[in-house]
């Protein structure tokens, strides 16, 4: 059709808006593809290829992108499913994402989304930050615990994920 991802997005959400719809923004994964496996390199909000870095300038400039012209965009849900992730041919842990318990961007939940929630409220003070728990989302015990450090509370939504097929805690 002659458009890039982004200016296809900009087409859904003026449409959308343009019909009162409310636009929640979602950085469901960070490569094309199924991301929700527990061996997806995706498991945590950044890549070596997708560094935190470009993770948080992302997450602010399509803030500022859709804030700018559609106040109907009204949240960003700033990663899917953050879990673990595991080796395919042994299944130890590869890389642990973790609540509170280092200063570490790269393994600290809590951390990042620290850091996501300021990226985000640099371009858009009144966005609602949806924030998952642990894994897959389906853990929100820590964030309940010890929420990320906001700015504004109020405007933190807590995102859970609930699948009849996936039973962790058994």
């Amino acid at each position: 059709i002659g458009l890039s991802g982004m200016q296809l997005l900009d087409v859904v959400i003026q449409a959308a808006t343009s019909q009162g719809l409310i636009i929640l923004l979602n950085n469901h994964n960070s490569k094309a593809g199924w991301c929700c496996d527990r061996f997806s390199s995706d498991g945590l909000w950044h890549s070596e290829q997708y560094p935190v870095d470009m993770w948080l300038d992302a997450l602010r400039g399509i803030t500022t992108r859709y804030s700018e012209r559609h106040p109907l965009v009204l949240a960003f849900d700033i990663r899917n499913e953050v879990h673990d992730v595991l080796s395919r041919r042994t299944h130890k842990i590869l890389k642990r994402a973790t609540w509170g318990e280092t200063q570490d961007n790269t393994t600290d939940w809590r951390v990042a989304s620290t850091l996501a929630a300021q990226a985000i409220y640099e371009a858009n003070p009144s966005m609602l930050v949806f924030v998952s728990g642990l894994c897959f989302s389906y853990d929100l015990r820590a964030l309940a615990a010890s929420p990320p450090m906001m700015t504004d509370p109020s405007r933190l939504v807590w995102t859970t994920h609930a699948y009849p097929w996936m039973h962790w805690w058994v």
